[in-house]
């Protein structure tokens, strides 16, 4: 909702809060919201462990948004 609303303080909280981010990338992408596509990569690549799938590609597939072979 936070994307959906441009709300980029929201979406600030939500990460400092330690919300799992799923794909809220892709989804800021789709909704053409620059900040927090910044936002979120600036977070992902803090966060990302090598070797371990991205958080857009940890989201269960049954609830994806998203194909699999998207990618940011």
């Amino acid at each position: 909702m936070a994307i959906d609303n441009e709300n980029l303080e929201m979406v600030q909280l939500l990460i400092y809060s330690q919300v799992e981010t799923k794909d809220a990338l892709l989804h800021a992408i789709n909704e053409e919201f620059v900040e927090a596509v910044e936002l979120l990569l600036e977070h992902e690549e803090h966060h990302h462990v090598k070797g371990t799938p991205h958080s857009w590609e940890a989201i269960d597939r049954d609830i994806a948004t998203f194909t699999p072979t998207l990618r940011p």
